[in-house]
């Protein structure tokens, strides 16, 4: 991976989600303009205006975006967590199966009906909230894996009904996905099966995304440094190929990468349910910058 320039701030004081103890569950964040504080008719045209006077005003090399921050809805492997973690099984022994006979989970597994149901809510809040003026992404990013790419096909078909036409595609970066090993549920399909079942999005080049999963160690589990490194490239990689101008992003990924991005940019944890998505305001700034202070929406 390619050397890291800049850190990567979370800005508090617009969302719900920016306090240790948010007064808005995941639950009711979609029926709360996913979280906004600002509660005005105005709330939506208020936050871009903030953010573009940050951009505006930003010294040299600092810049602001709001990222979208997704996680999956429910999938087989999270069914059969929550049954053997129950009976204390999971982690070393069902995890490192692909099946227990009834329900396959590894690998790559699909979303449940519930998990596409979960999807479909924050497709009909984006509907609701876009009469309102929010701000829509300008580029979509996902993990590699089926539940990730399905979750971001089922959250955005309200709003597109689709991707592939008028330039809006979906980019896969191998580095969004979830703390990789020994847990087969966390192995991806082949590059070309992928291919397939998602034509209209756009893949890395073999040298960032080979054909076969390179990443996956059914032996050896991802360190949460690994995965923190991991998150400043993809952190990088955004900011460097959307340039300043583009300040809204989604990012589809895993409840496990998700913290360890909350870590990276200093978000107060979440426990980060299926289906639920944290939108944050992320600065990013010269790793030799001087600190600034933290701006709000309200």
């Amino acid at each position: 991976m390619a050397e890291i320039t800049h850190k990567f701030e979370h800005v508090p004081g617009f969302f719900h989600q920016d306090d240790l103890a948010p007064l808005v569950s995941a639950e009711r964040s979609l029926d709360k303009s996913f979280g906004l504080l600002d509660e005005s008719p105005e709330r939506w045209s208020n936050l871009k205006n903030k953010v573009a006077e940050l951009n505006a005003s930003a010294p040299e090399g600092t810049s602001y975006k709001v990222i979208y921050f997704a996680r999956h809805g429910q999938g087989y492997h999270n069914v059969a967590e929550v049954k053997y973690s129950a009976e204390g099984t999971w982690e070393n022994h069902w995890g490192k199966l692909k099946t227990d006979g009834a329900l396959v989970w590894g690998p790559d597994p699909s979303l449940t009906s519930l998990g596409e149901s979960q999807a479909r809510n924050i497709s009909q809040a984006w509907v609701k909230e876009k009469e309102h003026g929010v701000p829509l992404p300008s580029r979509w990013y996902t993990s590699p894996m089926r539940r990730t790419g399905n979750t971001c096909l089922l959250s955005w078909e309200g709003i597109f009904g689709g991707f592939g036409g008028e330039g809006k595609n979906v980019k896969v970066l191998e580095n969004l996905r979830e703390v990789c090993g020994m847990h087969w549920c966390d192995s991806r399909l082949p590059k070309s099966e992928l291919k397939e079942q998602f034509p209209h999005f756009v893949y890395p080049p073999t040298e960032d995304m080979p054909e076969a999963d390179e990443m996956f160690d059914e032996l050896v589990h991802e360190s949460p440094e690994h995965v923190q490194e991991r998150v400043r490239h993809v952190l990088e990689h955004v900011w460097t190929e959307t340039g300043k101008d583009e300040e809204y992003i989604s990012l589809t990924s895993h409840c496990g990468y998700m913290r360890a991005a909350f870590i990276v940019v200093n978000h107060p944890p979440s426990p980060i349910v299926t289906g639920e998505m944290v939108p944050m305001v992320v600065r990013r700034v010269p790793l030799d910058a001087t600190p600034l202070p933290s701006p709000s929406l309200l």
